[in-house]
């Protein structure tokens, strides 16, 4: 497996310098050696998949150098070194041999696919946020209970800040949710044959300086019904501090936010109970001041509801979208997201 890592590797380098055809995959396939390679050469959706996170990793490094560039290499090499564990190791022990290979195949392609995001969306040059990515993988079986547990978080290294407040935020909850999820060992077969755990994240950049971390979870871990919610914090690059709401809105940003919630979240919900502690005043102002709700993006806001906050579970989740317009009056012009307002 670790003979993968420079074959790839050779791949990014030699698409930045410009080595290599403009198709199929960024490495050379004669050279492959490892499955998750030989898996990206048999497809060729993957091929290109595979190029265009080369592409984004190649155009990164190039606007870096020093310390930037050589933090940007060291954690490409560590996601590449990851990947083997990820998307086969645990397919082989949790899957039967005929599923195997669509599971890999579909991994591999969700992992290049994220990973070209988040290269493609980090600032470049002196912006350079020095953010990694770590991860936990776990699996196994417990009796007749198969169970894959995935995680992957945000790591803030950039020198001289402190940002253990931040990272250990981003780290705790899914090694945490991981630690308590896995099947006891008097399980019953009845709670279901395969346990999933998932939790991925996004990173953007709502103004310079500014990251929002937006981590998904999705889990099965037996019954009739699986699990599902999103989080989300803002960190300040300079100084490593966990922005709360207050930090970033003013005025009655409270009463803003609710009448546009509710009003969105009506017409999302044809048939919702107007009594619905959720989309009450009330009720919708208790669920507005948990700053892990607000998704801050460069293209607007995000504002996210769990299961059971604003209708019955069987309705799931929603979502409401708020452009930086309608927040530009309660934005606060001193804060950290000042420019938004002018």
């Amino acid at each position: 497996m670790k003979r993968s890592v420079p074959v790839l590797l050779a791949g990014l380098l030699l698409t930045a310098s410009g080595a290599l055809a403009q198709s199929g995959p960024s490495f050379d396939c004669a050279k492959a050696t490892s499955e998750v390679e030989k898996t990206i050469c048999r497809h060729r959706l993957l091929g290109e998949a595979d190029r265009k996170m080369a592409g984004a990793y190649a155009a990164l490094h190039g606007t870096l150098s020093g310390a930037a560039r050589d933090h940007l290499a060291t954690d490409q090499v560590r996601w590449l070194a990851a990947t083997p564990r990820t998307c086969v190791d645990s397919h082989r022990v949790v899957l039967p041999k005929s599923e195997v290979e669509e599971a890999v195949r579909d991994c591999v392609r969700d992992r290049l696919a994220a990973r070209a995001d988040l290269l493609a969306g980090l600032p470049t040059g002196a912006g350079y946020p020095f953010i990694a990515e770590q991860g936990l993988v776990e699996f196994g079986r417990v009796g007749e209970i198969a169970y894959r547990f995935v995680a992957s978080w945000p790591r803030f290294e950039a020198p001289g800040i402190d940002y253990r407040g931040a990272n250990a935020r981003a780290a705790d909850g899914p090694r945490r949710e991981i630690a308590e999820s896995k099947p006891p060992d008097d399980v019953s077969p009845v709670m279901g044959a395969r346990w999933s755990y998932d939790s991925s994240h996004a990173v953007t950049f709502p103004v310079p300086g500014v990251a929002n971390v937006a981590i998904r979870m999705d889990a099965y871990l037996g019954g009739s019904r699986g699990i599902a919610n999103e989080s989300a914090m803002l960190v300040d690059l300079a100084s490593g501090r966990l922005l709360g709401l207050d930090d970033v809105l003013d005025g009655d940003w409270l009463g803003l936010a609710t009448a546009l919630c509710i009003a969105d979240l009506r017409g999302q919900i044809p048939a919702s109970d107007p009594d619905e502690p959720g989309l009450t005043d009330a009720g919708m102002r208790k669920l507005l001041v948990d700053a892990a709700i607000w998704m801050f993006r460069d293209t607007g806001v995000s504002v996210f509801f769990n299961r059971y906050t604003v209708a019955p579970g069987a309705a799931g989740s929603f979502s409401v979208d708020l452009t930086w317009d309608q927040l530009k009056p309660v934005i606060r012009r001193d804060g950290p997201l000042g420019s938004r307002a002018r």
